[in-house]
């Protein structure tokens, strides 16, 4: 069987996509977001905006960057974040 693993993952298409993905071939979606700002941390998931969807629902999860990174958006979309909370759900 195959499952899908998404990292960070942008929307890569329209409802239409989305629903035979989540039909066919089972999946998850992973977003590093602050849990007290939840359209902050990583905006790579969110693009592009609507019509396009993301495939399957994300599993969000807190793990900040160190220092003065933590409050640039972008520092939240490094692999090792994704690594360490893949690891901790």
């Amino acid at each position: 069987m195959v499952q899908v693993y998404l990292f960070a993952c942008p929307s890569p298409g329209f409802h239409d996509f989305a629903a035979y993905l989540q039909a066919n071939i089972p999946g998850l979606s992973y977003r590093n977001a602050p849990i007290e700002f939840p359209d902050f941390g990583d905006p790579v998931p969110l693009m592009p905006i609507s019509p396009y969807v993301g495939p399957y629902p994300h599993t969000g999860f807190d793990i900040a960057p160190a220092g003065f990174e933590r409050m640039l958006d972008v520092e939240w979309h490094r692999g090792r974040y994704y690594l360490s909370g893949a690891q901790g759900t």
